[in-house]
């Protein structure tokens, strides 16, 4: 299949995950999120079905190098074999997220060592959302501005607990509302870490 035929099939219809969200319970999903491309090619199949090769064009990567990706994905249960069609003698397989947007249990960061990783995890986020924000620099955005925000909240526990759970509600809301929109869309991204500073060694 041709760079331009993959692009054309990418055009199909969205065919979103019908979860809104999937709590990460599992320190071996967590784990296997800790190679940033895997979140990117998690991203893709967050928004429709795609092949591996699908995505490797869309991320600019050979499809070569992302086969072990998906299928660590795939076995940790974070994306889905959602069809499969028949091309030229070979059977292509589209992968979908099982859900729209991701969050993990706290008690994951509990005492356990191993799950130290989600840090490493999120630093990596961090930075490409920095190398994503530096490519927009003299860029026209023609009324298109981003958001850029830094707080730091001292507060009760009780009230950060229900913050968390608001902020998962508005991601949820628009996750949910997408598939509703018509017309022309925009695509826009958010990294957002929110995480304790006053613990001592």
């Amino acid at each position: 299949m041709t760079t331009t035929e993959s692009r054309k099939k990418d055009a199909e219809p969205l065919d979103p995950p019908e979860a809104l969200a999937y709590t990460i319970q599992d320190l071996g999903q967590l784990k296997a999120l800790a190679d940033p491309l895997r979140v990117r090619i998690l991203e893709a199949l967050v928004e429709r079905p795609r092949t591996t090769k699908q995505v490797a064009d869309r991320l600019g990567e050979k499809p070569t190098k992302l086969y072990h990706h998906v299928e660590a994905l795939d076995k940790v249960g974070l994306i889905e074999l959602h069809s499969t069609r028949p091309n030229r003698g070979t059977l292509e397989k589209y992968f979908r997220a099982v859900a729209r947007s991701f969050r993990a249990d706290p008690e994951l960061f509990s005492s356990d060592p191993v799950a130290s990783g989600w840090a490493s995890m999120g630093a990596e986020l961090l930075h490409r959302g920095a190398e994503e924000i530096r490519a927009l620099d003299g860029v026209d955005l023609a009324g298109r501005q981003p958001m850029l925000v830094q707080l730091k909240a001292t507060t009760t526990q009780v009230r950060i607990e229900r913050l968390q759970e608001q902020i998962q509600s508005l991601l949820d809301g628009l996750a949910n509302e997408a598939e509703k929109d018509e017309g022309e869309t925009v695509e826009y991204q958010m990294i957002l870490a929110f995480y304790p500073v006053d613990l001592k060694d």
